[in-house]
C-alpha cells in the first residue's frame, strides 16, 4: 500500500501538514516539541480508526489544538483515502490486522506469547478451528468423540480449548480418585489399577447347594412346628375331654337312682291302669276287661286272643257320674304315669350314653398327648442350623457382590483413566509446543528467513522469534537488549509483518535513538528495500537539529517545525 498524500489540521501539535509523498520513504526531522509525534498520532488515527492518546470516543476532543474548533487528518493511500475528523470521530479506515504492528513497531514485542502466537496464525490465515487441525489431533490418535466436544472451542483459539480439554482431564481425575476411594491419580498407578476383592467367590453350583441346605432346614422347620401344633391339639382336646368327662360323670352317677324310679313308676302305671280297667264300661255294667297303659303313649290297651290291642270304648250308654269322675281320674294318673315312664326311660337312655361316652374318653386319655418340650427344643435345634445356614449363604452373596462391585469399580476406574488419557492427549496436542508449534513453523519459518534477509540488509544482529515466542536479537533475549538494540529489533519485525503482510508501509518513530552510524545503517536499509521493491512507503520520525544532508534519492527529509511542514535545512 503506497502513502501518496498525508494532510493535518490542528490535530494536537500538527496544526498545519499538507505533504504530497514522492518518493518510497520520508524522514521527518524537528526539534523537541515540534509536532512529530502529533503527526504520527494524526497517522495512525487516520489509517487505522484508533487514538493513541485517549481511548474513549467522547474524548477525542482532547486530541485537538488548543483554541481549535474541528481538526483533521486524512492519508491519501494507493487503497484510497482515509481519515479522521474531530471532534466526532466520524471517518474511513483502513482495516487489517497487521496494520497496527507496522504502524507501531512495538507492539510486536509488547504481547505476550500466546497474543504474538494468535498474531503470527492470522497473519497466515492459519485457523485454529479448522479441518487441518481436526485431521491433525486424529493423525496423533485422539479420540474422535473427544475431538467433536473440544472443536466449538478452537473458535476461540488453542489456549481455550487446550484449557478446557485440561479442565476435563481434572475431571475425570476427579471420577477416577472418587471411584478408588480416595486415591490419587496417577498415569502408571492408574493404568494398572485394580479394585481389592475377596479372597473366595462362589459358583452357582455351590449357592445353589447352599440354598438347598437352607431349604432342608426351612422343611424340618416346618415339620417342626406342625408337630408342635399337632401336640398343642392333642394337649387341648386331653384337656377338653377331661372337662367333658367331669360333666358326663354327674349324669351317669344318677344311673341307679333313674332305674329305681323307673321301677316304681312302672309300678304305679301298673296298679293305676288294673284299677282303671276294673271299672264297666261307659253304659254297662259289666266291668272293663284289664287294660294296660302304652308305656310310649299312654294309649289304654287290653289283651285280644292272646295279644296286645287298643282298647276301644263300647258305645256309650247310660252314664254312671262316680263311675265317669273315676275313671277320668284314674285314666289321668294312668296318663301322668306313662308319661313318667317313657321321660325315666329317655333319662336312662342318656345316663347310659354318658357312661359309654365316659368309657371312651376314658380310653382316650389312657394315651398321654406328645410332650412340647422336646419338640420345641428340635424345632430350635433346626432353627439354629438354619440360621448359621443363611449366614453362610449371605456370606457367599456378599463375596460375589463385593467381587462384582470390584469389577464395576475396575472397569469405571479404567474407563476415568482412559477418559483422563484423552483429554491430556488432546490437551498436549493443542499446548503451544504440539499442533500450534507444527502450524506456526509455517509461520516462523517465513517470518525468520524475512528477519534473517532484513538483518543483512540493515547489517544488524539478526532477530530470530523462537517456537515459544521468545525474540532473540544477536542471539540475546528481547528483554536483555539495550534501547537502540531493541528499537532496531522491533523495525526489522515490522517490516517482516509489512512485507508478509502485503501491506509493505512502515512508520518508525524516535530513530534519534541510534548513533550514527546506526543512522546510516537505517538510510542504507531502506534504501535497499525500497529498491528491491520490498517497501512502498515508510514514514521515519526523529528529532533533530537540522535535516541530515546526502540522503538517497528513494528518501525524502522533511523539516517540522511548530506543527508545519517547513522548508528543508540540510546538515552543513
Amino acid at each position: 500500500m503506497k502513502l501518496t498524500h498525508i494532510t493535518a489540521q490542528n490535530y494536537l501539535g500538527a496544526s498545519a501538514v499538507d505533504l504530497a509523498i514522492t518518493t518510497p520513504a520520508v524522514l521527518f526531522a524537528g526539534k523537541n516539541g515540534a509536532g512529530k509525534s502529533s503527526l504520527q498520532e494524526a497517522i495512525r488515527h487516520a489509517l487505522g480508526g484508533d487514538a493513541a492518546r485517549v481511548a474513549l470516543k467522547k474524548d477525542f476532543k482532547a486530541l485537538m489544538s488548543d483554541g481549535a474548533s474541528s481538526s483533521y487528518a486524512t492519508v491519501a493511500t494507493s487503497e484510497g483515502e482515509f481519515s479522521i475528523v474531530l471532534p466526532s470521530g466520524k471517518g474511513m479506515h483502513f482495516d487489517h490486522g497487521a496494520l497496527p504492528f507496522v504502524l507501531d513497531p512495538a507492539r510486536f514485542a509488547r504481547l505476550d506469547a500466546n497474543e504474538r502466537r494468535g498474531f503470527l496464525f492470522g497473519l497466515f490465515s492459519l485457523s485454529p478451528d479448522g479441518p487441518a487441525v481436526v485431521d491433525a489431533l486424529k493423525a496423533r490418535g485422539c479420540a474422535a468423540a473427544k475431538i467433536e466436544q473440544v472443536r466449538p472451542l478452537l473458535r476461540a483459539g488453542f489456549d481455550a480449548a487446550a484449557k478446557e480439554a485440561q479442565a476435563k482431564a481434572r475431571d475425570a481425575k476427579a471420577s477416577w480418585k472418587t471411584i478408588t476411594g480416595g486415591e490419587t491419580w496417577g498415569k502408571d498407578k492408574a493404568a494398572g489399577w485394580k479394585a481389592a476383592t475377596p479372597a473366595e467367590t462362589y459358583s452357582k453350583d455351590m449357592i445353589k447347594s447352599a440354598e438347598a441346605v437352607v431349604a432342608e432346614s426351612d422343611a424340618a422347620i416346618a415339620e417342626a412346628n406342625q408337630k408342635i401344633g399337632e401336640a398343642r391339639a392333642a394337649s387341648r382336646q386331653h384337656a377338653e375331654a377331661t372337662r367333658q368327662i367331669d360333666g358326663l360323670k354327674g349324669k351317669a352317677a344318677r344311673l341307679p337312682a333313674m332305674r329305681d324310679k323307673l321301677a316304681r313308676d312302672q309300678a304305679e302305671l301298673d296298679d293305676w291302669t288294673g284299677k282303671l280297667a276294673t271299672l264297666p264300661e261307659p253304659g254297662s255294667s259289666k266291668p272293663a276287661p284289664h287294660l294296660y297303659g302304652c308305656p310310649c303313649c299312654g294309649v289304654a290297651l287290653q289283651i285280644v286272643g292272646g295279644e296286645l290291642a287298643k282298647y276301644e270304648l263300647p258305645e256309650a250308654g247310660p252314664l254312671d257320674p262316680d263311675i265317669e269322675t273315676k275313671r277320668k281320674q284314674w285314666q289321668d294318673a294312668v296318663n301322668l304315669y306313662t308319661r313318667s315312664v317313657a321321660n325315666d326311660q329317655r333319662d336312662i337312655a342318656d345316663a347310659e350314653r354318658a357312661a359309654a361316652e365316659i368309657k371312651d374318653l376314658e380310653d382316650r386319655l389312657s394315651i398321654p398327648p406328645p410332650a412340647t418340650e422336646r419338640l420345641e427344643q428340635v424345632l430350635a435345634g433346626h432353627q439354629a442350623d438354619r440360621k448359621a445356614r443363611a449366614a453362610t449363604l449371605a456370606q457367599m452373596f456378599e463375596a460375589n457382590r463385593k467381587a462384582q462391585l470390584a469389577d464395576e469399580s475396575t472397569q469405571k476406574a479404567a474407563a476415568a483413566h482412559a477418559d483422563v488419557m484423552a483429554w491430556l492427549a488432546i490437551a498436549d496436542a493443542l499446548a503451544p509446543d504440539g499442533i500450534p508449534a507444527e502450524m506456526l513453523s509455517s509461520a516462523l519459518d517465513p517470518i525468520n528467513e524475512r528477519l534473517t534477509d532484513f538483518s543483512s540488509l540493515a547489517e544488524w544482529a539478526d532477530v530470530t522469534i523462537t517456537r515459544d515466542m521468545d525474540i532473540l536479537a544477536g542471539g540475546r533475549p528481547y528483554a536483555l537488549l539495550s534501547e537502540s538494540e531493541k528499537w532496531r529489533t522491533e523495525s526489522l519485525i515490522a517490516a517482516a509483518i509489512s512485507d508478509l503482510s502485503g501491506l509493505r508501509i512502515l512508520l518508525l518513530d524516535r530513530f534519534d535513538v541510534l548513533d550514527a552510524k546506526g543512522r546510516e545503517d537505517l538510510i542504507y536499509w531502506l534504501d535497499a528495500m525500497a529498491a528491491e521493491g520490498l517497501l512502498d512507503t515508510a514514514l521515519v520520525f526523529g528529532t533533530m537539529k537540522a535535516l541530515p544532508a546526502g540522503l538517497p534519492e528513494t528518501i525524502t527529509p522533511v523539516w517540522i517545525e511548530g506543527g508545519v511542514v517547513g522548508e528543508m535545512r540540510e546538515a552543513a
